[in-house]
């Protein structure tokens, strides 16, 4: 819903800045920026937390294949696997059906998928266009938590007795 792809990065970096603190960690699940690629690094300096994370999505292989942009990153990878608390957290750009962990309660968080899909287990969509800013972690374990564990393969005792 913007006139240029300028404008909506630009209502991207103003929401990230608003609610992210410089000191803060910043998990990105990918397709970083659209638009001119040459702008990454001036588009990377306008973000106050520099702890940024980078999974890569689909639109983002300029990024792969470019170490100088890479190195704009505190990480870039395909997938991440984080603990925080007691919360094991699986991040990557796809959504799953199945992640490490998932039969016990782990999360799992993605993008791409522009909110299109239907909830499953404890997974969820984090992308900027239904949320219209990042979510903190506790707000994604307030969501998950309220999300039945999906048992699917080997681990349902229905289907694999």
């Amino acid at each position: 819903d913007f006139d240029t792809v300028e404008q909506m990065n630009e209502a991207i970096i103003k929401s990230i800045n608003d609610n992210v603190p410089q000191n803060a960690v910043l998990f990105n699940l990918g397709d970083i920026m659209f638009g001119d690629k040459r702008k990454l690094p001036e588009l990377m300096d306008k973000f106050i937390c520099k702890n940024h994370h980078l999974i890569y999505g689909n639109h983002d292989t300029f990024i792969r294949k470019n170490p100088e942009y890479q190195s704009l990153f505190s990480s870039c990878s395909d997938y991440l696997e984080i603990r925080s608390g007691h919360k094991d957290i699986v991040m990557s750009h796809y959504a799953m059906r199945v992640w490490n962990k998932s039969h016990r309660g782990s999360l799992h968080l993605y993008g791409h998928s522009h909110f299109s899909l239907p909830p499953y287990g404890r997974s969820l969509y984090v992308g900027w266009c239904k949320w219209r800013r990042p979510l903190r972690l506790d707000e994604i374990i307030e969501i998950l938590s309220k999300q039945d564990i999906a048992l699917v393969d080997h681990h349902n005792p229905q289907t694999n007795p």
